[in-house]
């Protein structure tokens, strides 16, 4: 059931859509995600949220993500949209000769892939307003074919000046398939709270 906020904000014309372009700001405990397609269309989708709110979070409580491994095309993809293409990364050859002994993933890489696990745990799905702060260790290389997950806890959190969000800090911490942290560090994140109904 759309809320009337949003439903006052949908468009009626609604054609195929290739991408998200922008999602409006959460209101009345509500997001609304617009579509744009072939410049011009614009569709307007309800989304209630379904991570949890600023109020929810227990400093302790702790989540661990599903396994990914770590691939050729990752490694690629990345070097291609950051522009990194050090030989570290790029040249099996040149790998071979290093500490490393072969080729590793970039460590932003890693860093990157904990922001996705993070949201495929949906516990910010729909709450988290921004992405505040990080500081972050790269403990152990990460190679192809290494299986990562994220475990991630609620180091600490505190209220804002503004009655609607909170500030929340995770421990997060990177690990592979021998149990090992590669990396790790902790991520401040601003969370809606609970709309007053």
């Amino acid at each position: 059931m759309r809320c009337e906020h949003c439903i006052k904000r949908s468009v009626a014309r609604i054609q195929f859509f290739s991408f998200i372009t922008s999602v409006t700001a959460f209101k009345k405990g509500c997001m609304v995600i617009w579509i744009k397609n072939s410049g011009h269309t614009y569709a307007g989708f309800h989304m209630k949220p379904r991570g949890l709110f600023f109020e929810e979070f227990e400093i302790g409580k702790s989540w661990i993500s599903q396994n990914r491994t770590v691939t050729e095309a990752d490694i690629v993809n990345f070097a291609g949209i950051s522009g990194d293409f050090n030989p570290l990364h790029m040249d099996e050859e040149y790998a071979k000769q290093t500490i490393f002994g072969k080729r590793i993933a970039h460590g932003l890489l890693g860093l990157a892939m904990m922001t996705g696990m993070n949201q495929f745990l949906g516990i910010t799905a729909g709450t988290v307003l921004a992405f505040l702060e990080v500081q972050w260790k790269f403990t152990a290389p990460i190679f192809i074919g290494d299986t990562l997950h994220l475990e991630i806890s609620v180091l600490s959190k505190r209220e804002t000046q503004k009655p609607d969000r909170g500030i929340v800090i995770f421990d997060c911490k990177m690990v592979n398939q021998e149990n090992k942290v590669v990396q790790e560090g902790t991520r401040t994140m601003l969370i809606s709270r609970r709309p007053i109904s």
